[in-house]
């Protein structure tokens, strides 16, 4: 079973979490994943596999935008539930399922799903080669693959390693090059590569904008403003500065099994 980021696995389960980011974890939200449901051809025929589902947000759009069967799949069970849950009060059960599992040991046979999607979770896995060519294997011939990560092209700056490191799960991130090399040898075909940095830089407005009215509300130990918030009144300006000199962005990727 792959280990994801601890800190990231810690800060997603945290209630400020979604106070900060809203109910998409990922950057450029619901926008980019109807992009790439786009590139992915997902119809009412589609059925579609969500790895490293998270809260259920994009499988719950998915499923309730374009009317195909989806599957869930994350290693977190408060997460599973949470989807369930709002599966079930947006009667959507009859059309999603929501699965336990790691992306390393897919628990499903050969050539299974129209199209695959994970957003944001690749660069968390220690064997991201393994999760690919499972994700090979339980594609159909023909079927989709869409991904969107963070792009690395310059080391972290000492200041930024923590609050990077914990909102955007950036461990085993790559420059676009070596994504490409990546998907690649894992035996994809017709792969293309979009960089959407803007998307970076409206998640960071968006922490900016909550850490500044988390202050002004009552104190509240399940939204208490995390050490790595607290006094760093020049922390956005240094991301975006990193953002603009390409030092990090984000990348949409789509390829054909």
């Amino acid at each position: 079973m792959e280990l994801v980021a601890g800190c990231c696995v810690d800060f997603y389960q945290l209630p400020i979490t979604q106070f900060l980011l809203g109910d998409s974890f990922h950057p450029g939200g619901l926008k980019l994943t109807r992009q790439l449901a786009k590139q992915l051809l997902i119809s009412r025929e589609s059925r579609v596999l969500d790895v490293a589902s998270g809260r259920g947000t994009t499988s719950l759009f998915l499923a309730e935008q374009y009317g195909c069967e989806l599957v869930a799949l994350d290693l977190a069970g408060q997460n599973l539930a949470i989807t369930h849950k709002q599966a079930r009060k947006n009667n959507l059960s009859s059309q999603l399922l929501a699965v336990q599992a790691g992306a390393e040991q897919l628990p499903f046979g050969d050539n299974t799903f129209d199209a695959i999607i994970c957003e944001c979770a690749l660069c968390t896995f220690s064997q991201p080669q393994k999760v690919l060519a499972e994700i090979k294997r339980v594609l159909k011939p023909g079927g989709r693959l869409g991904l969107s990560d963070i792009v690395l092209n310059k080391p972290l700056p000492e200041d930024l390693n923590n609050l990077l490191s914990r909102v955007f799960c950036i461990s085993g991130a790559r420059s676009v090059t070596e994504y490409s090399r990546l998907i690649s040898s894992a035996g994809f075909s017709k792969s293309q590569y979009h960089r959407v940095d803007w998307a970076i830089t409206e998640m960071v407005k968006q922490i900016e904008r909550q850490a500044i009215l988390l202050e002004l509300l009552p104190v509240d130990e399940k939204l208490a403003i995390p050490d790595w918030l607290k006094n760093n009144a020049t922390l956005f300006e240094t991301i975006q500065e990193f953002v603009k000199n390409d030092g990090l962005g984000y990348l949409l990727i789509s390829a054909r099994k």
